[in-house]
């Protein structure tokens, strides 16, 4: 994979610390890592999918639920 100078200037803000709290916590909250076009491009790719869901497709909560929890795989394949 090449690495941009986007995608490097997004790698230096990623700490040694995050990387410990990802593998002791299985999560980590990288708040102010990506900017504005990588936000809007995922926001673009989900409400791509949520409308036109792949074969993998599901969503997991009830209608009545608050929430919509919804899964997908494989969305690389078909969303640029």
């Amino acid at each position: 994979m090449r690495t941009t100078a986007e995608v490097a200037a997004i790698l230096d803000r990623v700490g040694e610390d995050d990387v410990r709290t990802l593998e002791r916590d299985g999560a980590v909250c990288l708040r102010g890592v990506y900017g504005r076009r990588w936000l809007d491009l995922v926001a673009e790719g989900i409400e791509r999918d949520l409308a036109d869901p792949g074969p993998y497709g599901r969503r997991q909560s009830d209608a009545v639920d608050r929430g919509v929890f919804f899964t997908d795989y494989y969305m690389w394949r078909r969303i640029p």
